[in-house]
């Protein structure tokens, strides 16, 4: 019997710990979705330039560092 008892609270912990990883989960997911770098446009930009550089289409040119 303590042993049963033992399970069903392990298994309800074990569940709540899921149930919070979840949670966070989709917290930090929401972040990178709000982050305009994982822009569907701007994944779309950043392939299109990466195709270039591998073509060796892509010109680049020295600039002074923002600060």
């Amino acid at each position: 019997m303590a042993q049963e008892y033992s399970k069903r609270e392990l298994s309800k912990s074990t569940s709540t710990i899921s149930e919070r990883e979840g949670e966070e989960t989709l917290q930090s997911q929401s972040k990178i979705v709000d982050d305009p770098f994982y822009l569907e446009s701007n994944m779309r930009y950043l392939k299109n330039i990466m195709q270039e550089i591998k073509e060796g289409k892509a010109h680049f040119v020295e600039h002074d560092l923002i600060e």
